[in-house]
């Protein structure tokens, strides 16, 4: 635990070689191995992140907050506003090994003791990368916060009209609301190619 809270690259190299190491093991506050080393610099983890996963480390271990992994993770880079592009693409890249979806589908909805899912902190924070990488691992957009909301009610509370373009259309094909955005067709041409692409390929799929 102390390698990962360190990001001790040697120290987690040499650890995870040792079989039966208790990487899921938890401190007084629930927290694991796992989150510790995502609580350091997320942008610079993704190595290290690696590592520890195919040792075994569990993605789904809350601490007593019922944050998970992936919401530590989230929670590290979601408050940043200014971040190079070398350092915001390392950071995707950790999140994109943590919702892989081959190992990740059942892990990527749960939700803190809040009830707030890592799509609800996402839209929460207006980080609409992190909204795609989530939805493109099948986070479901249905589901409520202990306050009632959806993801797609947050969307809607920011009057972020590209996000709930995407969260509605890829969730329940519906428009978007014509009183706030005017015809799809206008709040479509705000998107960009990547986000244009994944609505399309999210529609067709589920056509």
């Amino acid at each position: 635990m102390l390698a990962c809270r360190h990001r001790n690259n040697h120290a987690i190299t040499s650890l995870v070689a040792i079989q039966d190491l208790p990487l899921n093991a938890r401190d007084v506050f629930g927290a694991t191995a796992l989150m510790y080393l995502l609580r350091r610099r997320p942008d610079l983890v993704a190595a290290d992140l690696e590592l520890v996963l195919d040792a075994g480390a569990d993605r789904d271990i809350p601490d007593i907050t019922g944050t998970t992994p992936l919401m530590t993770h989230l929670q590290g880079t979601l408050g940043a506003t200014r971040r190079s592009t070398t350092a915001e693409h390392l950071s995707l890249r950790s999140l994109d090994i943590l919702v892989d979806a081959t190992s990740y589908a059942e892990g990527i909805d749960l939700a803190n003791n809040r009830g707030s899912t890592p799509l609800h902190m996402a839209c929460e924070a207006r980080h609409f990368d992190r909204v795609r990488v989530l939805l493109a691992a099948r986070a479901n957009a249905t589901l409520r916060d202990g306050e009632g909301m959806t993801a797609l009610d947050c969307a809607w509370a920011d009057e972020d009209a590209e996000m709930y373009l995407v969260l509605s259309t890829v969730m329940y094909r519906m428009p978007p609301r014509k009183r706030m955005y005017g015809e799809c067709s206008c709040v479509m041409a705000w998107c960009d190619d990547e986000t244009t692409a994944l609505i399309e390929d999210e529609s067709g799929a589920r056509a």
